[in-house]
């Protein structure tokens, strides 16, 4: 347990200094999903992508014809979401 107590010390000085820098991150809103998705499989990508839902006046394509808004979608866990029926 010393050793990573120690490890985390090192590594949180270093980031506090600069010497360390979190990835760059690009933020893309929920309507633009699909532009995220070409950005995220690019080869040139460095860094995290965020999908941000702040935006509550945000139209998602589902599907064909099937629009929904951020505030219609109910979050459970990553890998789930939950669509209210309509």
């Amino acid at each position: 347990m010393c050793v990573i107590h120690s490890l985390i010390k090192q590594v949180l000085t270093m980031y506090r200094s600069g010497e360390l820098k979190p990835p760059p991150i690009t933020t893309f809103s929920i309507a633009d999903i699909a532009q995220a998705y070409h950005y995220f499989s690019s080869r040139d990508r460095i860094g995290k992508v965020v999908i941000s839902l702040e935006n509550p006046e945000s139209i998602i394509p589902v599907s064909s014809g099937l629009l929904i808004r951020p505030y219609e979608i109910i979050a459970d866990e990553v890998d789930r979401l939950y669509l209210p029926s309509t």
